[in-house]
């Protein structure tokens, strides 16, 4: 799974999650819209890679989880991430140990 990004959805944020054991980043981001049901997928990074530029053309994308893959539609198209079985290191635990900032 270190070489996959996990990509969490709830009802007010995105969250992206990468690391490689020794380093963790993680990444909020705000929706417009709503999350019906908080979901989370394990993504390829090389296939995430592959989309980043695609991804950075939409003005806009709409998330759909599926147990295969990642649906991202937006005004130029669709794209389908594949996702990875397995689980992702729980990185939470970590986060939650830090001290406030």
């Amino acid at each position: 799974m270190l070489g996959g990004d996990r990509i969490e959805a709830t009802s007010d944020e995105v969250r992206l999650a990468v690391t490689d054991r020794y380093r963790l980043a993680v990444r909020s981001m705000s929706v417009e819209g709503r999350c019906r049901v908080p979901a989370a997928a394990v993504i390829a990074a090389t296939m995430l890679h592959e989309a980043r530029q695609w991804i950075g053309e939409q003005d806009r994308l709409r998330m759909r989880y599926a147990d295969s893959h990642l649906r991202l539609d937006g005004p130029g198209g669709e794209q389908l991430l594949p996702t990875m079985g397995g689980a992702f290191p729980a990185y939470r635990v970590v986060l939650d140990d830090l001290p406030e900032v």
